[in-house]
């Protein structure tokens, strides 16, 4: 009995085991798509933290700006005693001695200075909200673009996985053809050679796939170690030409996309604020040569006891100009480091706008070539195909030697692999376009 059951322990033991280590694989193997990938990576990213501490700070800087506008009050209370009293002096004064006071002003005009800091303060809330968005979509942009090429290199592995494939099987039938003595030794040779040749070839893609992987965990923030995987069916593996006009619509000519680019794009947007912040600078700079009115009032009180507030109370208000005659300069320099500061703005702003049309006509000279290349991968592919079909068959009649073989199968790989860099390659070029006009989004 003893020995029955040993053997059903046994027996069963390594299907156990062999399923418990395929749940640990499957476990602990994630799946990112597209979208979750998007999420990740701006949940995830430093500088978008960064970006976001700027925005509050902005609106601390609001918020004290709109501070200004109000009467500030003070408040203070002491306690003082005499320690170095005579006898005749302790009994005929008391030696505790109270205070307290109060204090509320108000700075009713500076030069509309105030006015000016206000609107600094808008403007660099706004831009820090600018900057914080333009963030999103250069992460969005990076996304987009290593997600396709991780696909594009899982595609391309792929193709080298049934290269490889078909190698082996035309190995075994050149192999019985020169074992029927009907081709040479040499053949065999040389189809073993090229078997390896695509061996090594498998094994550059495979490596290429996994440091592509690395990449995009790496922008979105994770482990690039950990085991994944990155669904193809996120980006789609063909593009129609009903979707290449459909996106030229979309896109419109390069004036088109530069006068969008220039409306929508959240550089260029927080550059325009930095613009206007940079102005009122100068306006708040002036704003030192004008003369200032604050109001306060007063109140103290003084005792021995904590009583008589009423009689022992003074309360007073007043009014006080300040007219600033000589500032040994200060405010002049003031205002000159404010309009230089307004130039160094403009400066930014021109050359972003060349930047701009710059990355704009690249990405549009790039997204021609991938249409172009779209339509002459495809007639390519094709061709290979049926040479390749062709071939073989004059090779098995003995029309056709080794050499014509290796030539018509490098042929049709080469053909495949191209048609993949060219499918990805445009839906690339679409991203980059889109996002060099401010339009990628999630």
């Amino acid at each position: 009995m003893k020995k029955v059951i040993l053997i059903v322990l046994f027996s069963i033991l390594p299907t156990f085991l062999y399923a418990q280590v395929l749940t640990d694989a499957n476990t602990s193997y994630k799946t990112y798509d597209l979208s979750t990938c998007l999420n990740i990576a701006i949940e995830n990213n430093y500088d978008l933290q960064s970006s976001k501490a700027y925005i509050d700070a902005s609106r601390a800087g609001l918020l004290r700006a709109f501070g200004s506008y109000l009467p500030s009050l003070n408040a203070n209370m002491g306690y003082s005693r005499h320690l170095n009293t005579t006898d005749n002096d302790f009994t005929n004064s008391n030696p505790n001695s109270f205070n307290m006071g109060s204090s509320l002003g108000w700075e009713i005009f500076d030069g509309f200075g105030r006015e000016s800091e206000y609107s600094i303060a808008q403007h660099n809330l706004r831009s820090s909200r600018f900057s914080y968005s333009n963030t999103i979509d250069f992460i969005t942009y990076q996304v987009y673009a290593n997600y396709i090429n991780v696909i594009r290199n899982a595609q391309i592995v792929k193709i080298r996985r049934e290269n490889i494939k078909s190698g082996e099987k035309e190995l075994e039938m050149i192999r019985a053809r020169f074992e029927a003595g009907i081709i040479p030794i040499a053949n065999v040779y040389s189809q073993e050679a090229d078997l390896g040749n695509r061996e090594s070839a498998l094994i550059q893609a495979e490596n290429n796939f996994e440091i592509s992987k690395a990449t995009l965990l790496i922008i979105m923030g994770m482990d690039p170690t950990i085991p994944c995987h990155f669904p193809e069916a996120s980006i789609t593996n063909e593009v129609s030409a009903e979707e290449v006009g459909q996106f030229y619509l979309q896109a419109g000519s390069f004036q088109d996309a530069t006068t969008k680019a220039l409306e929508a794009r959240n550089d260029y947007l927080a550059i325009l604020e930095d613009v206007s912040s940079a102005e009122d600078n100068i306006k708040s700079a002036n704003s030192l040569y004008s003369p200032t009115v604050n109001a306060n009032l007063n109140w103290n009180w003084m005792n021995t006891e904590l009583n008589n507030f009423q009689n022992n109370g003074n309360a007073y208000g007043g009014l006080t100009i300040n007219i600033p005659i000589f500032n040994k300069f200060s405010v002049r320099s003031s205002v000159e480091n404010a309009k230089l500061n307004l130039i160094n703005k403009k400066v930014s702003k021109g050359k972003l706008e060349l930047s701009i049309k710059q990355n704009l006509q690249t990405a549009f000279l790039r997204l021609k070539s991938a249409e172009k290349m779209l339509d002459v991968t495809k007639k390519t592919q094709k061709f290979a195909e049926q040479n390749q079909l062709s071939v073989k068959e004059l090779f098995k009649l003995g029309a056709a030697n080794i050499t014509d073989l290796s030539v018509a199968n490098m042929q049709f790989l080469t053909a495949k692999i191209n048609r993949v860099d060219a499918v990805y390659g445009y839906i690339a070029a679409q991203k980059e376009v889109l996002y060099h006009m401010g339009e990628l989004r999630k």
